[in-house]
C-alpha cells in the first residue's frame, strides 16, 4: 500500500478585492449521523437529499459579537487533526412576554439537540458547519442587561468539533437553490 502525501500545487497572490468580514445569519438543521452533508471538489452541491422544504430554522444576526471562530489541532504523533469552531448567537429578548417566553423555548429547544449549522457571510457565501459530527449548545447566559445599550437575552455558545473547516463545505450550484427552499417562514 503507498501513502501519498499531499503537496502545494500552485502559489498565491494577495488579492486585489477587499475581503467583506461578518456573519448575516445562521440557519439550524437537525443533525442526523446516519445522513451527513457531503462536500466535493466544487463544495456542497446538494443539500436537498438531507434538508428538503421548510426544515431549516434561519436566526438573523445583527450583534457584532457573533463570528464563527475555527481552530485546528494536529496531534503530532499520530498526525491526526481535528478543527474546533465557536459561535456566540445572541437571541435578544424585545418588551414583549409572549416574545420572552418564545425567546426561553428556543434556548431550550437549541441547547436540547444536535444541530447541523449553514452560516451566511456578508460576502454571500454560505458554509455548512457541524454537518460530519453535530454542533452542540453546551452553555447559554441569560443577560438582563444594566443599561440601555446592554445585551438582555440569552448568549448562547455554539461548539463544533469536526475533521475539516467549513470553507471546504461551501455551498454552490443546486445547493444554494436547495438551502433556500429549506429555510423556514418567519
Amino acid at each position: 500500500m503507498s501513502i501519498t502525501c499531499k503537496t502545494l500545487t500552485k502559489s498565491l497572490k494577495k488579492p486585489c478585492v477587499k475581503s467583506i468580514a461578518g456573519v448575516r445569519a445562521i440557519s439550524f438543521g437537525l443533525f442526523d449521523p446516519m445522513d451527513r452533508i457531503a462536500t466535493t471538489s466544487a463544495g456542497v452541491v446538494d443539500v436537498a437529499a438531507v434538508y428538503g422544504a421548510g426544515t431549516l430554522s434561519r436566526f438573523e444576526v445583527k450583534s457584532t459579537t457573533s463570528k464563527y471562530t475555527e481552530t485546528r489541532t494536529t496531534g503530532e504523533d499520530t498526525n491526526s487533526t481535528n478543527v474546533k469552531g465557536t459561535f456566540p448567537l445572541m437571541l435578544a429578548i424585545p418588551p414583549d412576554v409572549t416574545t420572552r417566553l418564545d425567546i426561553a423555548k428556543i434556548e431550550q429547544t437549541l441547547a436540547e439537540r444536535q444541530w447541523t449549522l449553514f452560516i451566511e457571510y456578508k460576502d454571500g457565501s454560505i458554509v455548512c458547519a457541524g454537518s460530519q459530527n453535530g454542533a452542540d449548545v453546551l452553555t447559554s447566559d441569560s443577560d438582563s442587561g444594566a443599561t440601555g445599550t446592554d445585551r438582555n437575552g440569552f448568549m448562547v455558545n455554539i461548539t463544533t468539533d469536526e475533521p475539516d473547516y467549513s470553507s471546504l463545505y461551501v455551498l454552490s450550484g443546486d445547493a444554494l437553490v436547495d438551502y433556500a427552499a429549506a429555510i423556514m417562514t418567519y
